[in-house]
């Protein structure tokens, strides 16, 4: 492959790299500045919502940015398709869901193992964003080319 026709790695990263921030950036805010003003622990910090919050935006936009390279692609295997589609669905968009929801109503003072499952999914989110979104990305300015 030459230069022209191949999509390096680095240009599908650095297309996906400010929308990435501008997801995390803003909640780690709002987290950090209700923690110095409340006066919060460590633990009510990772406990707040806006983690979980965090998780949802991310495994969304894993699957719209998967999905949005799709059109571009032309022959696709459908079948394969529908399997990422569910596996974000069902690993990462939907439990980010349900946590949120429990996150929300379980607020001021969620379990640990709430917290614990609202980081997983929020930190997991970022390499699902990254992964699922590069396809994406990937697959639209190739197919431009």
């Amino acid at each position: 492959m030459n230069n022209r026709s191949h999509v390096r790695t680095s240009e599908i990263l650095l297309g996906l790299f400010p929308e990435l921030v501008f997801i995390v950036l803003p909640l780690s805010v709002v987290v950090l500045v209700d923690g110095l003003y409340h006066h919060k622990g460590m633990l009510e910090l990772l406990g707040s919502p806006e983690w979980a919050f965090a998780a949802v935006v991310l495994w969304g936009q894993a699957s719209v940015k998967f999905s949005s390279g799709l059109p571009a692609r032309g022959r696709l295997r459908l079948d394969a398709v529908g399997a990422v589609h569910a596996a974000i669905l069902l690993l990462g968009l939907g439990p980010a869901f349900v946590v949120l929801i429990l996150s929300l109503v379980s607020a001021p003072s969620p379990t640990v193992g709430l917290v614990a499952i609202q980081l997983l999914l929020s930190v997991a989110g970022i390499p699902a964003f990254l992964g699922f979104g590069g396809l994406g990305l990937h697959a639209v300015r190739s197919g431009r080319e």
